[in-house]
């Protein structure tokens, strides 16, 4: 018997506005915790895309802790993308399909029920134009990178 995927919520999913994008965002939660490469499968794009995404938002090259997060990681990937992913593309970046997930979701601690019990309707997600303003958005969030990166030792 499969185990069903949380239904979805008639309220809509979180706003992350000070993201130009909602690729941004999902770039943004996710780049060094999980492979580039699903990352990119994710967002329906190339590798070279996300890398793109990811300078702008001054994210560098750092170690990454994909390995870390392929085994350990699951509960903190769901709730970073909860609400900027659907079920599948939850799915894709965890390495697994809709019925694993539902499995994980439920055998998790019953991270389903601690979610909500219902998942917010995301939609499909992909990489899009930037509209007037979207610039002076990175701009901002690179200068923060940049400031944390210096008190860094």
């Amino acid at each position: 018997m499969k185990t069903p995927l949380p239904p979805l919520s008639i309220q809509a999913p979180l706003t992350f506005e000070w993201f130009p994008t909602r690729a941004h965002c999902f770039v943004f939660r996710n780049y060094g915790l999980v492979g580039v490469d699903r990352l990119a499968a994710v967002l329906g794009c190339g590798i070279a895309e996300v890398e793109r995404l990811a300078k702008e938002l001054g994210l560098g090259p750092e170690d990454s802790l994909a390995e870390a997060f392929e085994e350990r990681g699951f509960v903190t990937l769901v709730r970073n993308n909860w609400h900027l992913l659907d079920y599948d593309g939850l799915a894709t970046l965890l390495g697994t399909d809709p019925d694993a997930l539902a499995k994980q979701l439920r055998e998790s601690d019953f991270l389903d029920v601690k979610m909500g019990g219902v998942k917010p309707p995301a939609g499909r997600i992909a990489v899009e134009p930037l509209k007037p303003g979207d610039e002076k958005k990175l701009v901002l969030i690179r200068d923060v990178m940049a400031n944390i990166r210096k008190k860094i030792p």
